[in-house]
Order: structure tokens, then C-alpha cells, then sequence
């Protein structure tokens, strides 16, 4: 009898490891499929504007061929934003409702939803550039929450990685162990490497005072944190997590001066671009495989079990918030087939993050407001300062978050951190 309820436990855990798998390939299908909307983006804002010129005159763009092309292109960025933030919202909403209806429509039907995308899109040209100026306010706010939550996604990442090659490295034995110290030690120095090259060109191209102090600023924030993480004081600090999160404040002070008016070469801005857009898809990544089950992976008597990681911990007290609990075998298989049917909030939420990052690339490929395309500024609304202002902040934020993450397990002994 024994047996038998240890095999019926073992059916249960499959089945809920198999929609723990389907969740997890869903998720990872509309990271994808963001990408596909972030490439098609890239190439009207950069090429395309001249394919698409005779729109210019049904959506307020100045006459002048000049500036037509790039308007276009500025404003096509901004709808495709739009209606990759309005699908996300819809299945936002949608998962909210919940129903074995909805569970089957987010986990599949690839080519309808991308014809959704695409319509929407389509249908975004019959609204004025009046509109989507409104828009790029409203991504402001949006973009700045993302940024926000990103820097808290890419730290906690940055731990994870350490953990898990310091976890191979422990686990292994003669060469194997070596082999994982090298590729450690090498990793940490390649980009410690890059940091520093970013700060060469900064140092080279940006020689106002202002500049080089922010550089200067950038530098001294890092070597302390550095130095934090090295120190006998605190348990969590490592080489390899201090240098990720150096190149990431290395990239917002690289990106933030960028931000300002200047001549600089189109090489400079595709590698700017491509940088932050690493970040953003490194982020939405992560979180989509860190609610992964480990639990069912084991075989144990649970059907939910979210990695204590980035978002995740909020995922999984929305999750027990709606009642998403351990099914017992004994309850066979009609407990099953709602567990299938279940909506967990963590989907939702997982909408709710993904509008937020469609806004944000918008604001990340446009400079908040002020691109430069090939050479040319164009403001397509009224925003001085302001992509240096979030960079900079953002900046200093990460760099007291990361010291705070260090130095918490000594200031506040009685909490686990783990």
C-alpha cells in the first residue's frame, strides 16, 4: 500500500513538473517574443524610416524630408512600445480572471498573438504623434519603475551566478576544481577589463569638468564597494559579483553622458544600445527561469516551489495569496486537472512586469526623448536632462543597494539573508 501512494505522489509531482515546464516555456516564449518587436524596432528606427515616409504625413510629422524620416522612426518605436505594453495588459487582465480558457490561450497560440501584436501595431498609425508625446510621459514614470526593479533583478542575478559556479567549484575534485577557478578568476578580470575600457573612453571623449567628475564619482563608488566585497567583514561579498555590478555602474555612467547632446559616432550609440538592451533581456530571462520548480525536479511532495531569487519571493507570496497549495496524491486526479486549469498570480504579475519593460525600451532606444539618429538629435518631446538624471540616480542607487546587500547580514545578525 505503501508503494502504491509513493507512486501515485510520483504521477502527481510529474504532472505538476509538466505545467511547471509549460509555465516556464510560456514565459520564455514572450521574452522572445518582445525581442522580435525590440528588433523590428531597431531596424525602423535606424532604417526603415524611409520605407514607411508617406505615413509621415497622416501622423503630424514635419514636411520637411529632412526630419520626416526621422520623426517616423522616433514615433513607429513608440507605437510598436504601445502595443506591446497593451498586449501584455490584456493578458494581464486576462490571467487575472484565471479559468482553464485562459490558461491554454497564455501557454499557446504563438501565431495569433503575434497577429494581435502586429494588428495592434498596424492600428497604432491611425493615432496622431500627439498621442504617443503623451505616451513617452506616461513611459517616463514606467521606464523609471523599471529601471528600479531592474537593479534589484540584475544584483540579485549577479549573487546567483557567483553561487552557482562557486557551488561547482566546491562540489568538484582535482582538475575539475582548477578548471572552475580559472574560468572564475578569468571571468571576474574580463569584466573588470571592460569596466576599465569604458572608463578609458569616458575619460578621453567626456573632458568636462561635470563629466569627469561623474566619471571620477563612478570609480571611487567602486573601488569602495570593491574593496567592501574583498574584506574579511562581510560573508557574501565575491569577485565576480563585485565586478558584474562595477560593469553596470560602469555602463549607466557611460550611458547617462551619452545621454546629452553631443557628437559622437554611430558605433558609439549601437554599442549603447546593445548594452542596455543585454541588461533588459539578461533581467526578463532570469526572472522567467527563476520561478522554475526545484521541488518537482527532486521528486518531493510539493507542486510549487519558486527559487528564492530575483522576483521570485514576490511571485511566490502572490501565488500562495490565491491558493495555489501542495495537492496530495490521495486526491487523485481531479485535484490534478485543477491544478492544471489554476492561474497563479506570479503569471500576472509576469504581464505586469513585461508592459513595464515595453515601455522602457522605448525610453532606452529614444534617450528618453532626445535620439540621436545617425548623427542627429532629434527631441521628440520636451526632456532636458532627464535620461541623464535617471541614469545617474540609478546609478547611485545600485551602488548603495549592493553595499546595503553586503553589509545587512552584519548590521542585522538576527535576519537571514540566505
Amino acid at each position: 500500500m505503501g508503494s502504491l501512494l509513493c507512486l501515485g505522489q510520483s504521477a502527481v509531482c510529474g504532472a505538476c513538473g509538466n505545467i511547471e515546464s509549460n509555465r516556464l516555456f510560456a514565459r520564455i516564449g514572450y521574452v522572445i517574443l518582445s525581442l522580435l518587436c525590440v528588433a523590428l524596432s531597431l531596424f525602423v528606427l535606424f532604417f526603415g524610416g524611409r520605407y514607411i515616409s508617406y505615413i509621415g504625413y497622416f501622423i503630424d510629422c514635419d514636411s520637411d524630408k529632412s526630419t520626416m524620416e526621422v520623426c517616423i522612426s522616433v514615433s513607429a518605436v513608440y507605437r510598436m512600445s504601445f502595443s506591446l505594453c497593451a498586449f501584455h495588459m490584456l493578458f494581464f487582465l486576462l490571467c487575472l480572471c484565471g479559468g482553464p480558457v485562459i490558461a491554454g490561450i497564455n501557454s499557446g497560440v504563438w501565431l495569433l498573438k503575434l497577429l494581435l501584436i502586429i494588428g495592434v501595431y498596424a492600428l497604432s498609425f491611425l493615432l496622431s504623434n500627439a498621442f504617443f508625446r503623451y505616451y513617452a510621459y506616461f513611459g517616463i514614470v514606467l521606464g523609471a519603475l523599471f529601471v528600479a526593479y531592474e537593479m534589484i533583478l540584475l544584483i540579485d542575478l549577479a549573487y546567483s551566478w557567483n553561487k552557482s559556479w562557486i557551488d561547482s567549484y566546491d562540489s568538484s575534485v582535482g582538475g575539475t576544481q582548477t578548471c572552475w577557478a580559472i574560468i572564475i578568476v578569468i571571468t571576474s578580470l574580463v569584466l573588470l577589463g571592460c569596466s576599465a575600457a569604458i572608463f578609458v573612453f569616458l575619460y578621453r571623449n567626456f573632458t568636462e569638468n561635470w563629466e569627469i567628475a561623474i566619471t571620477t564619482g563612478t570609480i571611487v563608488a567602486g573601488l569602495i564597494f570593491t574593496g567592501i566585497s574583498i574584506s574579511p567583514l562581510v560573508d557574501r561579498g565575491s569577485l565576480l559579483t563585485c565586478s558584474f555590478v562595477l560593469l553596470f555602474t560602469a555602463f549607466l555612467c557611460f550611458s547617462a553622458l551619452l545621454s546629452q547632446p553631443k557628437e559622437t559616432g554611430t558605433g558609439v550609440m549601437t554599442a549603447q544600445l546593445a548594452i542596455g538592451l543585454g541588461f533588459v533581456f539578461m533581467t526578463l530571462f532570469y526572472v522567467s527561469g527563476s520561478t522554475q520548480s526545484e521541488s518537482v525536479a527532486k521528486g518531493e511532495d510539493k507542486s510549487r516551489q519558486v527559487i528564492a531569487r530575483a522576483g521570485s519571493p514576490v511571485m511566490e507570496k502572490a501565488d500562495a495569496a490565491v491558493g495555489y497549495k501542495v495537492q496530495r496524491s490521495d486526491e487523485g486526479e481531479s485535484q490534478q486537472q485543477q491544478t492544471e486549469t489554476e492561474m497563479p498570480m506570479s503569471t500576472a504579475l509576469f504581464h505586469l512586469l513585461m508592459a513595464f519593460a515595453a515601455v522602457y525600451y522605448s525610453m532606452l532606444l529614444t534617450n528618453w526623448g532626445e535620439p540621436n539618429i545617425k548623427g542627429t538629435i532629434f527631441t521628440y518631446f520636451s526632456s532636458p536632462g532627464l535620461g541623464l538624471g535617471v541614469k545617474l540616480t540609478a546609478q547611485g542607487l545600485v551602488t548603495l543597494l549592493y553595499i546595503w546587500s553586503m553589509i545587512a547580514p552584519r548590521v542585522l545578525p538576527d535576519r537571514d539573508f540566505n
